[in-house]
């Protein structure tokens, strides 16, 4: 949702990593972004696949309705 407000969804998106000084993480959309997140929650052992993609459903949702409903974009 945000790729698609903010950013284009395809558009590389990097970062700088907060707790590792000089560190930049690049990705080559929000969604890999979010993917990796997934990824090493279930690879961490804090949640299970099926919470994290439950999860990813939730919040695509939420924001969907934000971006409907409350949403004003910038002109």
């Amino acid at each position: 949702m945000l790729g698609r407000e903010v950013h284009p969804a395809s558009a590389p998106v990097r970062y700088d990593e907060r707790f590792m000084l000089g560190v930049t993480r690049s990705f080559r959309s929000f969604s890999d972004a979010l993917e990796e997140v997934v990824n090493a929650r279930v690879f961490a052992g804090i949640h299970v696949r099926t919470a994290c993609e439950d999860g990813t459903t939730l919040g695509k949702a939420v924001a969907q309705h934000v971006l409907d409903h409350m949403f004003q974009g910038v002109r």
